[in-house]
């Protein structure tokens, strides 16, 4: 360190201005610019620099300067020559060579010791001390240094702030720090700075361990030599010794030269380490940079020429192997509190300017020695300035004096003024802007100032922060980073050794296994007896686990337990062995296991019990001993042999069941075999199951487990006098048991008179519907409650109150058990199935004599005509006692199986089935007893086979015989009779099925087929009768899905392989479905059923649909059928597929009403999408759609709607339209004739020939293609006229017949189509009919032709156009005139009989046929005299067999059976001769041909 001295004397009064003389002392060899910055503030006064501060230049300086090297006892030297001045002046220091003024002011020392002497020195001679570099607290004491002040803040300042910094930290630490290394030298800076840290309250929590180190100035070989190294060593370990060792240091230590030397210590013994955060000060922080740059770089630098060497011998001390190069990595991330010495005014561009301004000669100017060393090159840039904040500290100094006697003299102060007290306030007051910062002094002329917060991160300082003197605050501008590189405040020591560990050397070690440490800190110690450590690190021992033991202290594991030993506890120290009846199988068993059941261990430290022999087992657990062992449950021990045999089923054998415990008396407490409640069992142990009322059984001891009163197998029969009870016992007969049979033969007596006798008064024609409904509902009543008597015979577990119901509807089913049979004789099971049997007998014998009885005394002995009375009665009962006798014939063969493998008959289950005389007595009665009901039903067949043939005879005695039969059901429905019986005799059979779940399954079957046969045909004669019948059966379906909830004691399989059989027979029914449908769909694609598809409207071609159909069956080229709707269409959803892929040919009779139709458009378009072959029948005014028709076919015809369905929407129908214009067509003229319809076939049937020459003809061609192909069918048709006379002469007959010997002829509006096809039809439908009177065939007679004179009778086809038609009018007239007989016809539904006005209004039409139109009026109303027979081939009602019956309405009528048929009379009035007949002749008259030119050969061939 250095110091400064400047001496300010006054000027000697001949000078105009006062003069300061400036002396300088201090280390001027280490810092060379301390010198220049001491006369560089002089040269900036006079440069004007110091202007803002300085208010009065008006004085000059003179400055002389001492190297007192911080050295106190050279201060002692060179400090009084200069405070008292030198000379022959009195009061100063006598010399006669010197003549040197006193000093005012003082500027140093720069180290505290040399200032603390200068200012002990000045204070007696108020001699003001201003220092630079000075920090020691102990300067602040006015009392001591009353004339000392300092730019540099206090290490007062410096202490508290890094006590601030500490605090600051250690609460962003992890649970804060308690605990503080402060290291500092033996001396007064370092001292200082401890010491204000130690006292400050912000560290008061915290404890500080002190530590001082040996000081001692290394300014030479020697010093540095005797240098007390070891005892930084030793400082070190000492502190190293410290548990946990510490990591929080505060470092302000002076010298800068041995700070290298003591980080170097610390860090050997681990001190200095990444988990350490160091505080230090600005030495600290000087000393390490310049020693580290010597020590490692060697520089021959300025240092190291002015002291030499030095520091090799002090390096001596310490180990050569050390790594200074990585000393830099130590300090990184230390803190240091370095005052603030880079003021604004030291950054700015005017001190750059007056700096790099400086010259050795403006330095020579003020005063500045020419022996002083200047560089030319330290004033190229502020570098050299600013690598030390020492010079600027130093030129604020000399600056505050500056400033202060600039004050003074600007305040009017004289010369002889400005020393002392005075000079001492106007330094202490002044306040400027210096290099480094704002300058204040407080009263004690402390500066207060600021600390920077550096980071040292190696080589380079950064700046995190401010500590604010004056405040007490600490605030950072960045996190810095720790030695640790990291940005987390460490904690201040290492967390405590966990539990687990222990201390070993700086770092805690787990514990061996086997031993634990309990605590923290705590010594790892062994683990007691029963206890271990498996692991290293253990806390605490482990108890030894169940099964395992440790027989030794300090185990790191347990020993498991050996097989046959266990450890029940925790921490056992050995194992036990297992007692007798226990083991232990496994190493490490816990708790011995006693031996199950079955099991036995006779004695100790078994490893595994002895299992009882086959079939055995023990009674309790922990058996010790093999005399333990007996059978198993559901087995016993039978009383010879050894061996344990199995119960079967409804036994109940306990564990330890043996045959030798049964009491004989029912008392006694041993274990045996018991039967279960609803078994029975004899002392032979062989069980049968009591089927039914399983109460009679009881259960218990074996022969002891029938209820009060039973005996026999299965408990089944009562004692002899006794009857059942309610509670399943028996008690004693008493005499109103008699009573049941008496009523049953009194009431069945009279019931079956009774019965007779309704029957023989009973005439089916009289009775009323009521009646009927009455009787069809009484019949269908005992008709359910004898099904529901079957179902309850199924093998089922009725529960109540099901149980009770069935047992209701039992006597429906010949149930005698109500009749107490026990009471009134002593009755066996046959006895019991014979009477049964005879309850039916007995009421045909009683019928029988009822019948002789009623017919002897009521119909005079008529026998013979009363015989179908007696049959009637008769088969009524039987059709009654139907389903009971099947039931009572087949009992003995429903036998149900039991748990011995015999089995018993349900009914009788005393009985033993297929291996006692009894049971083979009663089947043979059963069978003899099924002749009854299967002659019975044979005769129904016989009955139903002939009943046809009979009312077509006329057999009224035959349908009053077996009335019985069929007037419970619709005339077309007679044979339903035997589909119930049937159904009865399935119904019966199925309660002999093995297998319950089968019996379940085929009575649903049978349930569901009847109901699908009665929703069909619905049979019986009553419409109420029908529902009736559906609801019953669906009920029954329900109640046979419920019945699968009752099922018990059912094999799985069983009832697995009957769903498994109907989900095959479900999946299996697709298989021959989809080969019908693929069938269907190859053979219609390969031979269509139709040859033509005849699309038309009724309304306007349906007549010349009919027509047509015929004509074309007929052709010898159509081999197919000829698809019309009235005809064929059963199903509306099939109507497209019929158009679309079975037909050959699609034909469209287009009338105008055709595309108004949607179903006939429908057709159009399925055969458009098809490609079927199309051909068009265009009928007279036909005129075909108009394009705005096409465009707006929804507006027109809105029901196109429904099509949509059907997938086809107003586009297809569109396209269709336009499609069907486009095809072939055959012209219709305007009037049709026979010979036109035949050219229409002919065309219809060459039309495929015609489509393939029409594909390869173009568009405009096809018109005149049409032409030519109508032209030649026309030529083929007369050349094949006579073919065609079969249309009208019935087959067999001679075809050359003439008309002439015709007898009969018809009449028809021939102007108008469907009227004339309507009468074509009629011919051929009359054709068969009349084939063998050929004479009587009708004539058709074309317009204006001639009627032959042989007819006799007329056919009159009355249509609207028929008395508008002169042909029409005129042919009625001479039919008049003939007398002929007449049948009249109504052929279309717009036909009216005219009015008497209408003569009056169709005057001029009747005045062409005659003169009289009175006499035709007369005619006319004769026309409907006779009811008219409607015969109309055009509406959808008319089928083919409707026509042909009507046809054979007509032959009836003609050939006169039941009623005479009018006659057409002449009038008897006047008439002009032109019009009456004359001599019974009439007016022969030549009539020309048709307007196509039919000859009189054409119409012999038509007729």
């Amino acid at each position: 360190m250095w110091s400064l001295l400047l001496l300010l004397a006054c000027t000697e009064p001949a000078l105009s201005l006062p003069v300061i003389e400036m002396g300088a002392c201090g280390m001027f060899n280490e810092f060379p610019l301390g010198e220049i910055s001491h006369y560089a503030a002089f040269v900036a006064l006079d440069a004007g620099f110091l202007d803002p501060m300085v208010k009065n230049k008006e004085f000059s300086a003179n400055m002389r300067m001492v190297n007192t090297g911080c050295d106190p006892a050279v201060v002692s030297k060179v400090a009084l020559p200069m405070l008292l001045g030198q000379g022959d002046v009195i009061g100063r220091i006598k010399s006669d060579t010197v003549d040197v003024p006193p000093v005012r002011v003082m500027l140093g020392c720069a180290c505290s010791g040399s200032s603390t002497v200068m200012s002990q020195l000045a204070a007696p001679l108020e001699v003001t001390v201003v220092s630079g570099s000075a920090t020691s607290p102990s300067l602040s004491n006015k009392a001591q240094h009353p004339f000392f002040a300092r730019v540099i803040p206090s290490d007062s300042k410096q202490g508290a702030g890094l006590a601030a910094l500490v605090k600051n930290l250690a609460e962003s630490a992890p649970d804060g720090w308690s605990r503080i290394v402060l290291l500092y030298t033996e001396e007064l800076y370092s001292e200082g700075i401890a010491n204000a840290f130690a006292m400050d309250p912000s560290v008061s929590n915290m404890t500080i361990l002190k530590e001082p180190l040996p000081w001692l100035p290394v300014r030479s070989s020697q010093e540095a030599a005797d240098y007390d190294y070891a005892r930084i060593l030793t400082v070190a370990k000492r502190i190293a010794a410290h548990r946990p060792l510490p990591r929080i240091f505060v470092f302000p230590v002076n010298p800068q030269d041995i700070a290298a030397p003591l980080v170097r210590a610390f860090h050997e013994v681990g001190l200095f380490n990444e988990h350490s955060v160091v505080f230090t000060s600005e030495s600290v922080v000087d000393g390490i940079r310049r020693e580290f740059d010597r020590v490692v770089n060697e520089r021959a630098n300025w240092h190291l020429a002015s002291i030499g060497k030095p520091a090799e011998a002090l390096w001596a001390n310490g180990s050569d192997a050390y790594d200074w190069a990585g000393l830099h990595g130590v300090i990184d991330g230390w803190l240091a509190l370095v005052p603030n010495w880079q003021g604004a005014r030291s950054a700015s561009i005017d001190f750059h300017n007056f700096w790099t301004g400086l010259t050795r000669e403006k330095l020579l100017a003020a005063g500045m020695p020419a022996s002083s060393q200047i560089e030319t090159t330290w004033f190229k840039d502020l570098e050299t300035f600013t690598a030390s904040m020492w010079y600027s500290f130093w030129f604020d100094a000399v600056t505050a004096v500056l400033v202060g006697v600039g004050d003074l003299f600007a305040a009017g102060a004289a010369p002889e003024e400005v020393r002392g007290s005075k000079l001492r306030d106007a330094i202490f007051q002044a306040r400027f802007e210096g290099l480094t910062g704002n300058i204040v002094f407080d009263g004690n002329g402390d500066r207060l100032g600021s600390y920077k917060i550096v980071n040292l991160r190696g080589r380079d300082d950064v700046d995190v922060g401010i500590y604010d003197a004056g405040l007490g605050q600490v605030s950072f501008v960045r996190r810095p980073i720790f030695p640790s590189g990291g940005e987390q405040v460490p904690a201040d020591r290492p967390r405590p050794c966990p539990a687990g560990t222990e201390i070993y050397g700086q770092l805690c070690e787990a514990c061996p296994r086997g031993h634990f440490a309990p605590l923290s800190d705590s010594v790892c110690v062994p683990c007691a007896k029963g206890s271990y450590a498996a692991e290293l690190g253990a806390s605490v021992c482990s108890p030894s686990s169940l099964g395992s033991a440790v027989p030794d202290a300090g185990q790191a594991s347990a020993t498991l337990c050996a097989p046959g030993f266990s450890s029940p506890d925790l921490g056992a120290e050995h194992c036990d062995p297992c007692r007798a009846g226990f083991f232990a199988a496994a190493w490490g068993t816990s708790e011995c296991a006693w031996c199950e059941q079955g099991t036995f261990a006779n004695s100790t430290a078994a490893v595994a019990c002895s299992p009882c022999p086959v079939g055995e087992t023990t009674i309790g657990l922990a058996s010790s001993d093999s005399a333990q062992c007996v059978c198993e449950a559901g087995s016993y021990r039978p009383l010879t042999g050894n061996v344990c045999i199995p119960c079967s089923d409804g036994l109940d054998c306990a564990t330890g069941s043996d045959m030798t415990s049964i009491p004989t008396d029912g008392q006694g407490n041993g274990v045996y075999p018991k039967a279960r409640p609803g078994y029975y069992t004899d002392m032979d142990l062989s069980v049968f199951k009591c089927w039914g009322e399983q109460s009679r059984c009881k259960g218990g001891a074996p022969g002891q487990t029938c209820a009060e009163g039973r005996t026999g197998i299965a408990c089944a029969n009562c004692i002899a006098g006794w009857r059942a009870s309610s509670n399943g016992g028996c008690k004693v007969c008493s005499g109103a048991d008699v009573a049941p049979f008496a009523v049953a033969i009194v009431a069945g007596t009279s019931l079956s008179v009774l019965f007779y006798m309704w029957v023989d008064t009973q005439d089916f024609l009289t009775r009323s519907m009521a009646m009927t409904c009455a009787s069809l509902a009484l019949g269908q009543f005992v008709t359910v409650m004898q099904q529901l008597s079957i179902t309850a015979k199924l093998r089922l577990a009725w529960p109540e109150p099901l149980a009770s119901v069935f047992e209701l509807v039992a006597v429906f089913s010949l149930d005698i058990k109500v009749l107490r049979l026990q009471c009134v004789f002593d009755s066996t099971p046959t006895g019991t199935f014979v009477v049964k049997l005879l309850v039916f007998a007995a009421v045909l014998c009683l019928v029988v004599p009822t019948h002789c009885i009623v017919v002897a005394c009521r119909h005079s002995m008529a026998f013979t005509e009363r015989l179908p009375s007696l049959i009637c009665a008769v088969g009524t009962i039987i059709l009654i006692y139907y389903i009971p006798i099947i039931m009572a014939a087949i009992g003995p063969v429903q036998c149900l199986g039991n748990p011995n493998g015999l089995s018993t008959v349900r009914e009788y289950q005393s009985v033993i089935c297929w291996e006692s005389g009894e049971h083979a007595c009663m089947v043979a009665i059963g069978v003899v007893s099924m002749i009854v009901p299967l002659s019975y039903l044979a005769m129904s067949a016989r009955a139903v086979w002939q009943l046809p043939s009979r009312m077509s005879q006329g057999d009224f005695t035959f349908v009053q015989k077996y009335a019985f039969l069929f007037m419970r059901y619709t005339p077309r429905r007679y044979w339903f009779v035997l589909v119930h019986m049937a159904r009865s005799l399935a119904f019966s059979f199925i309660t002999l099925a093995p297998v319950v779940v089968l019996q379940i399954v085929l009575t649903q079957i049978l349930m569901i087929a009847q109901l699908i046969v009665s929703v069909r045909t619905w049979p019986w004669r009553a419409y109420w009768a029908n529902m009736i019948e559906v609801f019953t059966t669906v009920v029954m379906l329900m109640l046979l899905c419920f019945s699968a909830f009752f099922v018990e004691g059912e094999p799985v399989e069983s009832v697995a392989w009957a769903a498994a059989g109907l989900i095959i027979l479900m999946v299996g029914s697709f298989v021959p479905s989809v080969m019908y449908v693929v069938f269907v769909h190859f053979s219609h694609r390969s031979r269509k059923p139709f040859k033509f598809f005849l699309c038309h409207h009724k309304t306007g071609a349906g007549s010349l649909a009919r027509l047509l159909k015929c004509m074309l069956q007929e052709h010898k080229l159509v081999q197919k059928g000829v698809w019309l709707d009235t005809d064929d269409l059963k199903d509306l959803t099939k109507l497209f597929d019929y158009a679309a892929t079975q037909t050959d040919i699609f034909v469209v009779l287009c009338s105008n009403e055709i595309f108004s139709r949607p179903w006939c458009i429908g057709e159009m378009v399925a055969a458009m999408h098809n490609g079927v072959t199309t051909a068009r029948v265009v009928l007279p005014g036909f005129t075909g759609p108009s394009p705005n028709f096409v465009a707006n076919y929804a507006v027109y015809v809105p029901d196109v709607t429904k099509l949509a369905e059907h997938g086809i929407t107003v586009a297809h129908v569109q396209k269709a339209l336009l499609w069907v214009m486009d095809q072939t067509s055959v012209v219709v003229p305007d009037v049709l004739t026979l010979l036109s319809a035949k050219v229409i076939v002919e065309e219809l049937v060459n039309v495929e020939e015609f489509v393939k020459v029409e594909e390869g003809t173009p568009a405009v061609d096809r018109i005149s293609l049409n032409r030519r192909f109508s032209a030649s069918m026309m030529g083929q048709v007369y050349n094949q006229a006579k073919s065609f006379s079969h249309l009208s002469v019935p087959a067999g007959a001679n075809a050359a017949l003439s008309i002439a010997v015709r007898t009969a002829a018809m009449l028809a509006d021939c102007s108008t189509m469907e009227t004339y096809a309507s009468a074509l039809v009629l011919v051929h439908m009359l054709r068969p009919l009349l084939a063998h009177m050929p004479q009587k065939m009708p004539v058709l007679l074309p317009a204006d032709s001639e009627m032959p004179n042989t007819v006799r009778l007329v056919l009159i086809l009355c249509s609207a156009g028929f008395f508008h038609n002169i042909a029409c009018l005129r042919a009625l007239m001479e039919a008049a005139q003939l007398n002929a007989k007449y049948v009249p016809i109504i052929t279309d539904d717009g036909f009216r009989f005219p009015l008497d006005t209408f003569f009056t209004e169709q005057s001029g039409t009747i005045a062409k046929v005659t003169s009289t139109p009175n006499v035709l009026a007369d005619v006319a109303r004769q026309t409907f005299q006779a009811i008219a027979i409607v015969f109309q081939p055009a509406l959808y009602s008319s089928t083919k067999g409707v026509l042909l019956a009507k046809a054979s309405e007509v032959v009836e009528r003609m050939g006169e059976a039941s009623v005479p048929l009018p006659t057409l009379s002449w009038p008897q009035v006047a008439t002009p001769a032109a019009d009456a007949p004359k001599n019974g002749e009439r007016r022969e008259t030549k009539q020309e041909a048709d307007s196509e030119g039919i000859g009189q050969e054409d119409l012999e061939d038509v007729n």
